[in-house]
C-alpha cells in the first residue's frame, strides 16, 4: 500500500488540496415549454483531500474550460463561507 498524500497528514485549510473525478455520461432531460430536450452530462466530482468532503457539480462536457468554470464556482461558494 502507498503512502497518504501530504494533505491528509498535515493540518491544513479545507479544499487548499481537491481531488477531481468524473463520472458519466447520463442523460438529461430539460423541459423547455412544452418540448423536452435530452442532452448529455457529466458529474464532475471535487473531492477535499484534507477533510474528504466533496461538491458535486453537473457540467454539459469534459472539456479544461469547464473544469475552470467549476474550480471558480466551487472557490466563490464553499470556500468563501
Amino acid at each position: 500500500m502507498g503512502d497518504l498524500p501530504k494533505p491528509r497528514l498535515v493540518s491544513t485549510k479545507p479544499f487548499s488540496h481537491v481531488g477531481v473525478d468524473f463520472a458519466g455520461p447520463f442523460f438529461i432531460k430539460a423541459a423547455l415549454l412544452r418540448r423536452i430536450q435530452t442532452s448529455k452530462g457529466y458529474l464532475c466530482n471535487l473531492v477535499c483531500m484534507a477533510t474528504r468532503a466533496f461538491h458535486l457539480e453537473l457540467v454539459s462536457d469534459l472539456s479544461t474550460d469547464l473544469l475552470v468554470v467549476v474550480e471558480d464556482v466551487l472557490t466563490s461558494t464553499v470556500i468563501a463561507e
